[in-house]
This record gives C-alpha cells, sequence and structure tokens, in this order.
C-alpha cells in the first residue's frame, strides 16, 4: 500500500511497504527522490563515498 504526505505546497513524501521516496514540483516539472531502504546501500555492497 502507497502513502501520500503532503509535507509543504511543493513536496510530497510517498511511503511504500520497502520504500520510501520523496516527490518535488520543481519550476521544471516533477522530480523523484528515491532515499532506498535504510541500510540497504550497505547490504548491496556498493561502497559508499564521503
Amino acid at each position: 500500500m502507497t502513502t501520500a504526505v503532503q509535507l509543504s505546497s511543493r513536496l510530497w513524501q510517498l511511503k511504500m511497504n520497502l520504500v520510501n521516496c520523496y516527490l518535488l514540483n520543481t519550476k521544471d516539472g516533477l522530480l523523484l527522490l528515491d532515499t532506498v531502504t535504510p541500510n540497504s546501500i550497505f547490504r548491496s555492497g556498493w561502497p559508499m563515498q564521503p
């Protein structure tokens, strides 16, 4: 199930089962930001750069 929470007039948080995304309405159109699941970057083995 997906829920959408409006955080400001241009920003929405999309909550899904295992995914957390934000949808931002910019002057150029919509921007979808995928924040991934917590710690998934480490489980996949992808190196995180500072």
